[in-house]
């Protein structure tokens, strides 16, 4: 199996008598320079610091990391210092247990997780200490879900298909706002960019597949503090 490492860094003040990387303007100190503070993996080493494929990464309230690694899968538990402390999960379809979970994660502000469980099209939901409480059947499909999860106050924002009874090429992106108690309050449909209108089909070696256009507009977001949509 592949192995991969995980690298961790960290912005921190540059040190007197040292030049600072040049840093844009924004909100980030001036004097800022990003330095490496440890690296977890390794390519022969224990199961829990040997990585396959991570799909997600989070940081919960209390400084602990947690890695998403999609080939065990598991969700594996290091504290701020790098050290190995615990995994959340296997591959299965019981309480607590993963199969293929993608990019979605999220620390709701109570303290539990919430994974992305696309295999058992459902959420997962863990509290702090790694102890499955529920299972939230809010997935429509099975698909592989490159997009990460929103939290906006004590509601979790999952992008997701919103007609997956269509065929394939016709497939929509909505915002699924789901309440802390797994309660779906609705589903906001992604605005037609119109780039349907900006794509060709490829045909290769009797592949076909569809390609963007250069320059093409392509749909992009991010999730505000304040509980909107960019």
């Amino acid at each position: 199996m592949k192995r991969i490492l995980l690298l961790l860094l960290v912005l921190l003040p540059a040190c007197r008598g040292e030049a600072p990387e040049p840093v844009s303007d924004s909100a980030w100190p001036r004097d800022a320079t990003w330095r490496r503070v440890m690296t977890l993996g390794e390519a022969d080493g224990p199961e829990e610091t040997t990585f396959g494929r991570i799909v997600s990464l989070a940081v919960t309230g209390d400084g602990k990391l947690l890695v998403v690694d999609r080939s065990v899968p598991t969700v594996r538990v290091f504290a701020s210092d790098g050290s190995y402390l615990d995994s959340w999960g296997r591959e299965g379809q019981g309480p607590g247990e993963l199969r293929r979970p993608d990019a979605g994660i999220a620390v709701l502000p109570d303290g539990r997780v919430v994974i992305r469980d696309p295999g058992n099209a459902r959420l997962q939901v863990y509290s702090g200490e790694g102890e499955a409480l529920d299972t939230w059947p809010v997935i429509t499909g099975q698909y592989i879900n490159r997009r990460a999860f929103g939290v906006t106050g004590d509601t979790l924002v999952n992008p997701d298909v919103v007609n997956p009874a269509d065929p394939l090429p016709e497939w929509r992106l909505g915002l699924v706002r789901i309440l802390s108690d797994g309660t779906v309050l609705d589903t906001l449909p992604i605005p037609d960019a119109g780039r349907s209108a900006h794509r060709f089909v490829a045909r290769a070696g009797g592949n076909t597949a569809e390609r963007d256009l250069p320059f093409a507009a392509t749909e992009h977001w991010a999730w505000h503090p304040d509980g909107y949509v960019v």
